[in-house]
């Protein structure tokens, strides 16, 4: 059997399985480029699997066995994978954009420039992983593990990192945090942005901070580019 044939035979068994016959295993199966919107592969042992560059969008992978699949350049939008096995899964440049990934096993994964923006990947085991140039913007990643894990260049801003545990990664507090100027309320308008003359009822831009209802202090201020709390666990190494 040809390759293409081998593909399309491949496809066949996928979609009996998720079409309710659910018997054996889609291990190694070959479905690079497909177009697999919506399959729902819940529970299915799919370990070693080729989906790469293939469309997954809503796909239900929730406690799926996936060790070791190949899942690079594939769009996930909006898939559920809660608590799916995805260990030493080849991910790089995959798009988990909106997914449900709560409590998934992502230990040394590859997930080089993978998109994780809005992702709920609470309480997830990144240990080991290689997240470098990850993005994670407005990603939950409460009670996530990334002991371990190579976070260099990667994006966290507005994640949620409430529990998280960080050992390793070299982050601290000062690396989630950019320096801006610090600004308080204008004294001449209390923060309306306009001023009124007390012979008058005219109302004049405030000549203070001209509408802004703030001014700066000359001081500058951490803001930081996420949320955490005392339960998040840092990298005490980088700590000082």
């Amino acid at each position: 059997m040809g390759l293409l044939g081998g593909m399309r035979g491949d496809l066949r068994r996928a979609q009996q399985w998720a079409a309710g016959g659910r018997k054996g295993s889609l291990r190694g199966l070959k479905l690079e480029g497909k177009d697999l919107v919506g399959i729902d592969l819940k529970g299915a042992d799919i370990s070693g699997a080729n989906f790469a560059r293939s469309t997954m969008d809503t796909a239900n992978l929730s406690g799926a066995s996936a060790s070791e699949v190949n899942l690079t350049g594939t769009s996930l939008r909006g898939a559920g994978a809660r608590d799916a096995d995805f260990t030493q899964a080849h991910m790089d440049g995959a798009d988990w954009a909106d997914a449900n990934m709560h409590g998934a096993l992502m230990v040394k994964v590859s997930a080089v420039g993978t998109r994780f923006p809005r992702a709920n990947v609470a309480r997830c085991d990144f240990s080991g992983a290689n997240l470098s140039r990850a993005r994670f913007r407005d990603a939950d990643l409460r009670g996530a593990n990334l002991h371990g894990a190579n976070v260099e260049g990667a994006v966290l801003e507005g994640a949620h990192l409430e529990g998280a545990t960080l050992t390793g990664t070299g982050l601290v507090p000062a690396k989630l945090c950019r320096r801006i100027p610090e600004t308080v309320v204008c004294p001449k308008c209390g923060g309306t942005g306009w001023w009124s003359e007390d012979r008058s009822d005219t109302t004049h831009r405030c000549p203070v901070c001209d509408t802004r209802g703030e001014i700066r202090t000359g001081k500058m201020v951490e803001d930081p580019l996420a949320s955490w709390d005392e339960t998040t666990v840092w990298d005490e190494a980088n700590e000082g």
